[in-house]
């Protein structure tokens, strides 16, 4: 009698130990992580030239904000992001989302440009005073 409660006590054990890893098991499927594609990087040139650029990781929540102080130096003053395409140039929003911007532009990506500008996005269209 004690065997047989030794083997059924040995069984409910093992039973037990199985069903413990196959749980982990499961459980670390669940998690893995989901496949993402490449990081999307946008150059963002300082000057006209094209001689000094910056190149920023954009995430879903990246906004044009968030570009702006990456990329002007400590002490700057105002500074906002245009877009510059075939010749035509625009302020963007404080608050636009850049991939929801970039993936509008599709497969013409590559002709856009974006500068950072060193003077307030109202000034923009209003001549300078000369002295």
């Amino acid at each position: 009698m004690k065997r047989f409660f030794g083997l059924l006590l040995e069984r409910l054990v093992f039973l037990s130990k199985n069903l413990k890893v196959s749980k982990c098991r499961k459980q670390k499927r669940k998690h893995k992580k989901r496949k993402t594609g490449p990081p999307v990087i946008l150059t963002v040139y300082l000057n006209d030239t094209q001689q000094m650029l910056t190149e920023v990781p954009v995430t879903p929540a990246t906004r044009v904000i968030d570009v702006v102080e990456y990329c002007k130096e400590a002490g700057e003053g105002e500074c906002h992001l245009a877009e510059v395409w075939n010749g035509h140039e625009r302020v963007l929003p404080q608050e636009l989302l850049l991939l929801d911007l970039l993936q509008q532009w599709g497969a013409r990506r590559l002709e856009v440009s974006f500068y950072l500008r060193h003077c307030p996005s109202w000034t923009q269209g209003i001549a300078q005073p000369t002295n």
